[in-house]
């Protein structure tokens, strides 16, 4: 096997063999493509510093994961880390490797990780699926690197064999089924109600920066737009939709769609229709649509937030890993596994809030 390290510049290049692979990986198809890279460099200005880990067999691409170095704040445990590129935002984020020989692929990769010719204390690998992680230990564990990890969940709906949204709403409580309905026929007081499950380009063009403004409102990250924007327009799974009354938009959703599976990831809504619950009727719309196209999950994504539990759902175990190189980066991989966690719980104790 052969190891290559290639610059940011050389994804377009790497386009149909990189997609061929991940045809033939369990990497996620949305988190795993190259748009995911190509845009979050050009969005960033740090296409210069990716760095893609590629493998090969003979001239058969066999795995690839691009790596970026990033200075971290102290409230992460401060240092250098070479990790996942646009890794913060992505919530399945994995190097692309041959499911039929993964252990050793990624224990190929992950050792050209460490002889980068880059100074870095911890190596992160962050947010990989419970399915993935026996791989990802037995390849660490080849190379008798010791590693601190960190849980999360992601919830999800399971849509099939059914595939029938009848059946998922009675895994609701009667409230939340009740409230939808009210809600719905209060808007339809207000006008004729219309969802649009995947926006034409002219649409999207037309309502893009009016559903990002009501986002970032909300949720900040008004730093990410132009990555958000490219990934909107221009990665392949990409799926905008929106709800509207007399054809004026209320409520929107910008996420992905797959072969089986549909991503919430970033919803927003008008606060003057606050009091109609424009985003828990959109909501309701996209499962609906997803079991009508029987797609075989409905991913919430990464965090225990409270909402997600009130639609049935199921929960995805994720990991995140942390490889130190320093003794810098010992203290900060401590810190995000298990340090920051145990501060917070003692400071919410202190504050009469557990």
């Amino acid at each position: 096997m052969r190891i290559d390290v290639l610059e940011g510049t050389a994804i377009s290049e790497l386009y149909p063999q990189w997609n061929e692979l991940l045809e033939h990986s369990n990497a996620d198809p949305v988190f795993g493509a190259p748009e995911w890279s190509l845009y979050w460099g050009k969005a960033f200005g740090e296409t210069q510093n990716i760095k893609l880990i590629t493998a090969w067999k003979g001239t058969q691409l066999v795995g690839i994961f691009p790596v970026i170095l990033k200075s971290s704040l102290l409230k992460d445990g401060g240092g250098e880390r070479l990790e996942f590129v646009g890794g913060s935002l992505a919530d399945y984020a994995l190097p692309v490797v041959d499911k039929e020989r993964e252990v050793e692929i990624l224990r190929f990769l992950f050792q050209a990780a460490f002889e980068l010719k880059v100074t870095y204390d911890l190596l992160a690998l962050v947010h990989i699926p419970e399915e993935m992680f026996p791989s990802f230990k037995a390849a660490l564990e080849d190379l008798r690197w010791s590693f601190f990890w960190k849980g999360d969940v992601a919830p999800f709906i399971k849509i099939f064999p059914h595939f029938s949204y009848e059946k998922i709403k009675q895994t609701w409580s009667s409230s939340h089924r009740g409230d939808i309905k009210r809600q719905k026929k209060r808007l339809a007081e207000l006008g004729k109600i219309e969802f649009v499950s995947q926006a034409p380009r002219e649409e999207k063009e037309k309502y893009f920066f009016e559903f990002y403004r009501l986002y970032s409102s909300k949720w900040g990250k008004k730093e990410i737009e132009k990555f958000i924007y490219n990934l909107a327009f221009y990665h392949p799974l990409s799926s905008f939709s929106y709800l509207s009354i007399d054809q004026f938009p209320i409520a929107f959703h910008f996420g992905f769609k797959s072969k089986d599976r549909f991503y919430y990831y970033m919803p927003s809504y008008k606060g003057e229709f606050e009091n109609y619950s424009p985003g828990k009727v959109l909501l309701s719309y996209l499962i609906e649509r997803a079991c009508q196209e029987k797609l075989f999950y409905f991913d919430f994504l990464l965090g225990k937030e409270e909402y997600k539990y009130r639609w049935g759902v199921n929960e995805r175990s994720v990991k995140s890993l942390f490889i130190p190189t320093s003794l810098k980066g010992r203290f900060a991989s401590w810190w995000l596994s298990t340090g920051k966690g145990q501060v917070r719980k003692v400071i919410k104790r202190l504050g009469g809030k557990e």
